[in-house]
């Protein structure tokens, strides 16, 4: 169906000058009944707003003991959801320093707080003022991100905004160019009651250093709209994106518009959503294009299996095979159907779904499925619902770190092949950050938050490396089981995804992984710790033997020294270039 009209919203715009005056705490800068308040407040004054501030990451701002928040809150109410009645944003004063000026807006889909054309925050409501703005303007309709080339690395890329985090990837390849699209959301789902109010971003390289940002490609136009994930696919020989509609988040299961959507670009730059709904069709569609020109796409919806669907053009898709793999309670992984991620190489079909399936068939309906994560064989090392694509001869993969909640940080790997048919998984070289002053070092050393470290093993040799800090992290590989932890020195027992299964499905929160390769020959141990405000701890990543990762958050964890305690006592240390 075609989506809706959009609705006429009360739209304003006020603006905010600070002065040593009006910045103190309990002061009111804008007080309009039924529409606006805009404040200054102590953050932490308030118990009643305690759940705000730890959505809002508060904890993760510069630090100030007394510092203050500039706060707005704009009044709503609608007739689908009476029990919606404001929307709070807000910046810590500490993170604006020097600034003056502000904006207050509110568009419809937005409410937004600016400083000059730099957004510092935003909500997405749900309804209008009740009452009526003394500043309207006119609806405007927010532009997709200027789109900006630079170098970076993505190995463990976080977004800017305090609040703001990396949920849902999908990734293709097209015109030797590598796509990376990802969902974006804030207050960990919390934004719009909950609802998360996902958006779309992208970005693009051709050899994993330069990449062009495109932030934001399909901004919402109305206030009912959050995306679901999907895939690209190409599509009349344009690149196409096709995702979910979450309408049921906001109007109610079986509303209208819902399924999937597209949006196209003819330059990989500009994507053009289609404004039209296929209600009949799964939401959080993947789709993949068949060299007979078909399309096949499976999807986890409505639950029980994962369903496979094929069209010969879109959007005629039928379902083929009900029962390509199992979820729950039918599966002694109690996966979910979460993003169904298929790729093909060497002949074997391998998917990835939920936060901890993995399957290889022979073919297309894994028709003679074997089960990987259930043998412990599978590719999982932290990343929660990874999606992997073909780039020539290689296979990237990509997923998010969860950091305290729903979305964290990107983390992007390279699969790697071994004649047996199971895949192991590395970091990617390209998106790792520079390296400098790297020294040899003797069994102990120290650093300033954050660092990478190299260990030279032998063969069958164990390691023990200990950091310490705040908490005291541990790094423990049993060569002769195969096995390798990070952990906290206290916690004595870490599952792998396998002893963990009885989660059922929960996020990949893994701190273990068995069944390592290469340890019965000599082999090198590569670590990078991160330390940032934001996350309020450490990220601890890890490779070993170049055929398998880990990575994790610890929070409130930072560390200052390395330390040796069981194996090769020399080391390398370098610093992390940002």
């Amino acid at each position: 169906m075609q989506f809706p009209e959009i609705a006429h919203h009360k739209c304003f715009v006020y603006p905010v000058h600070l002065t040593k005056e009006n910045t103190f705490p309990g002061s009111t800068l804008i007080d309009e009944p039924d529409v606006l308040w805009c404040g200054i407040r102590k953050i932490g004054d308030r118990p009643d707003l305690q759940t705000f501030e730890l959505r809002q990451n508060y904890a993760g701002r510069i630090p100030g003991a007394d510092d203050l928040a500039l706060e707005a809150e704009i009044c709503i109410g609608s007739e689908q959801h009476p029990e919606w009645k404001s929307l709070r944003i807000g910046i810590p004063l500490s993170m604006v320093s020097g600034i003056a000026d502000f904006t207050v807006k509110y568009t419809g889909p937005y409410f937004s707080l600016y400083a000059g054309d730099t957004l510092l925050d935003e909500e997405f409501p749900f309804g209008d003022p009740p009452g009526t703005p003394s500043r309207p303007c006119e609806p405007e309709k927010r532009k997709p991100s200027v789109p900006r080339q630079k170098k970076m690395f993505l190995h463990t890329k976080q977004l800017n905004g305090l609040n703001e985090w990396v949920g849902d990837i999908s990734l293709g390849y097209f015109n030797k160019e590598f796509h990376l699209f990802y969902l974006t959301g804030r207050r960990h789902h919390g934004s719009r009651f909950g609802g998360g109010a996902h958006q779309w971003a992208h970005l693009i390289t051709k050899d994993f250093r330069n990449w062009r940002d495109d932030g934001c490609i399909i901004p919402f136009i109305d206030q009912w709209q959050t995306y679901g994930t999907g895939t690209p696919f190409l599509l009349d020989g344009k690149i196409t994106l096709a995702y979910g509609l979450h309408t049921s988040r906001t109007f109610g299961v079986g509303k209208p518009p819902r399924g999937a959507t597209l949006a196209q670009s003819d330059d990989g730059i500009h994507f053009s959503p289609t404004f039209f709904s296929y209600d009949d069709l799964p939401e959080n569609p993947s789709v993949y294009n068949m060299p007979d020109g078909s399309l096949i796409m499976y999807s986890g919806y409505g639950g029980g299996n994962l369903k496979m669907l094929r069209a010969e053009k879109w959007p005629d898709f039928k379902v083929i095979n009900d029962h390509v793999a199992p979820s729950g309670d039918n599966s002694p992984m109690h996966n979910k159907l979460d993003c169904p991620a298929m790729f093909e190489w060497h002949g074997k079909y391998f998917m990835l779904l939920g936060f901890t399936a993995m399957f290889r068939g022979s073919d297309l309906e894994f028709s003679d499925r074997e089960d990987l994560a259930v043998q412990g064989m599978d590719v999982y090392d932290g990343l929660s619902v990874p999606m992997a694509a073909a780039v020539e001869d290689r296979r990237i993969l990509a997923g998010w770190l969860h950091v305290k909640g729903w979305g964290g940080v990107f983390g992007i790997r390279e699969l790697v092949w071994f004649d047996d048919g199971i895949p192991g998984i590395k970091w990617l070289n390209e998106a790792m950050p520079c390296f400098s002053e790297i020294q040899t070092q003797d069994h102990e050393s120290e650093f300033h938050g954050e660092a990478y470290f190299e260990f030279h093993q032998k063969a069958g040799e164990d390691l023990l490396i200990r950091f310490d800090g705040s908490s005291q992290l541990e790094l423990r590989i049993n060569a002769s089981l195969k096995r390798a932890e990070i952990a906290l020195a206290e916690q004595k027992i870490v599952p792998t995804l396998f002893e963990r299964r009885e989660q059922r499905g929960g996020h990949a929160d893994i701190q273990a992984v068995d069944h390592i390769r290469n340890l019965d020959q000599p082999y090198s141990v590569r670590v990078m710790i991160r330390d940032e405000q934001k996350w309020d701890g450490c990220i601890a990543d890890v490779e070993i033997a170049g055929c398998r990762t880990i990575i994790h958050h610890f929070e409130k964890c930072h560390l200052n020294r390395c330390r040796v305690i069981k194996g090769n006592s020399v080391f390398k240390q370098g610093k992390v270039e940002k």
